[in-house]
């Protein structure tokens, strides 16, 4: 049996009987994480659970479950599972959060994800064949987004990122790329020079006080706009308000429809808590449960500890 038929059967004792839950945490003193066949992202947490156990707890765990025990070498696997795949459970858990849902982050994740996968696989024993083939699947899946003007445009557009993540012969490119569409920006916001605050007269009033100290200054122009933010070092969303263009891409390119993986792992929580022991709570006790266990971090703060 391998090591993966082990952990199957482990979650399937932990699941399907209540004892076998309560002895994981009695003995680890740690939550009960099952996997869960729709989101890889659980079964990789439960493996982490299973490396996080010492070898005399896990053995201990493995006896009183009834399945068979870990061998040395299916730990060793185990960890560089979790180890190899860490970027990826990063990016994945970074994709689907709440606040940072912009269409500009896809790239240099994906583009890290794969640097970071590809500096991982001299160093495996077990996993070499997994790192490629991850490599060739964001390769496959996401070709036609790497090569889309509007996702470079969305990720120019985020300050954190400008054109840092790109490789040297590409920034031009997008440079000009970004150039391009702040112009048609810019024109569809009705130019420039327009000033719809401004005075019928300053332009005269400007000629006739026109002093030996005077220095007109021209308007700038789309491109000094675009020139100056990339050359800006802040990384705060705030920066843009500096850059009216530029702050106009960032909306348009980078709102999108939110993530419902939020909501995804809040009823995940469900399976933990309607348990034999549970079956008769009423609708109204389980939504306090979930609410109650789903935000147990906040705890200590709603208890006013310190």
């Amino acid at each position: 049996i391998n090591a993966m038929e082990k952990c199957s059967a482990l979650w399937i004792k932990t699941h399907n009987y209540t004892f076998a839950s309560k002895a994981l945490e009695d003995l680890a003193n740690m939550d009960t994480v099952v996997r869960n066949a729709a989101r890889w992202l659980h079964e990789y947490r439960a493996i982490q659970k299973i490396v996080l156990l010492s070898k005399e707890h896990l053995g201990e765990a493995c006896e009183s479950l009834g399945v068979d025990k870990f061998h040395s070498e299916d730990i060793s696997l185990l960890q560089e599972y979790v180890e190899v795949l860490k970027p990826l459970a990063y990016s994945i858990d970074f994709i689907q959060g709440e606040k940072k849902c912009f269409l500009g982050y896809l790239l240099p994740t994906l583009l890290t994800l794969k640097t970071k996968l590809s500096e991982r696989k001299p160093h495996v024993r077990f996993c070499a064949q997994l790192v490629d083939a991850l490599i060739g699947a964001i390769d496959r899946r996401f070709e036609k987004l790497m090569s889309s003007r509007d996702a470079k445009v969305a990720t120019v557009t985020i300050p954190k990122f400008r054109t840092w993540w790109l490789p040297l012969d590409q920034k031009v490119e997008v440079e000009n790329m970004l150039v391009e569409a702040a112009v048609v920006e810019d024109m569809w916001r009705g130019g420039r020079d327009a000033k719809a605050t401004c005075d019928s007269d300053s332009e005269s009033e400007d000629n006739f006080f026109s002093f030996a100290t005077s220095h007109k200054q021209a308007n700038p122009t789309v491109e000094d706009e675009v020139k100056n933010y990339l050359q800006d070092t802040d990384k705060c969303i705030s920066s843009l308000k500096k850059y009216p263009t530029v702050k106009h891409l960032f909306i348009k390119y980078n709102t999108t429809l939110l993530s419902s993986a939020p909501v995804e792992r809040l009823f995940s929580h469900k399976g933990q808590i309607l348990v034999p022991q549970h079956n008769c709570m009423n609708d109204e006790y389980f939504e306090q449960v979930l609410l109650l266990r789903y935000n147990r971090e906040l705890g200590p703060f709603l208890l006013g500890d310190e």
